[in-house]
């Protein structure tokens, strides 16, 4: 089955990225030396670009040194992926797709594959693109593939918007100091 093959090449290449972020992590020197080598043939302007966003990216890392604090952090985070995961899967029963967890976790790299680039706010098109395409790959019928990443969407926003919205409140945070 072609999403088995897919499922463990974009696995492996994951495991492979969070190794190597963890190595350049660790040794910071290292990799500023490594980066300053890889983006050697471009501009000097655009060089110190890419060098100066790869060390913040590596300053960012090193925070993952104490071993408590980023074990902390890949359960929280396994933990957060999981809910997610729930949603979409739950979901799904509302519209009679019977989506299974490992088809609601396709679903859910797909859409955050989709909404890790530059777009709109909000995420709208490019969510429920990816969530289609996800579904078209179980042999999810069309329509109520479209149906169900509208719904989707608005289960995931509603309630983070508010969230946020209530947060900026109680902080006492004004729209023009987001500006």
């Amino acid at each position: 089955m072609q999403i088995k093959k897919w499922g463990k090449i974009i696995g492996q290449v994951a495991f492979l990225a969070v190794v190597v972020f963890f190595a350049l992590g660790a040794r910071p020197k290292y990799a500023e030396r490594l980066i300053k080598k890889g983006t050697s043939f471009f501009p000097h302007a655009i060089q110190d670009k890419l060098v100066d966003f790869f060390d913040k990216f590596i300053v960012g890392l090193q925070s993952l040194e104490d071993k408590k604090d980023a074990g902390w952090l890949v359960f929280w985070t396994a933990v957060v992926w999981f809910d997610i995961i729930l949603v979409y899967w739950v979901t799904a029963f509302a519209f009679g797709i019977p989506l299974t967890l490992i088809g609601a976790t396709l679903c859910f790299v797909l859409a955050a594959a989709a909404v890790a680039a530059p777009q709109a706010p909000g995420f709208l098109g490019p969510f429920q693109v990816a969530v289609q395409f996800g579904l078209a790959m179980l042999h999810v019928d069309a329509t109520a593939a479209a149906s169900y990443a509208i719904m989707l969407w608005i289960v995931s926003m509603i309630p983070t918007v508010v969230i946020g919205f209530t947060c900026m409140a109680l902080g006492g945070i004004s729209f023009a100091d987001v500006r």
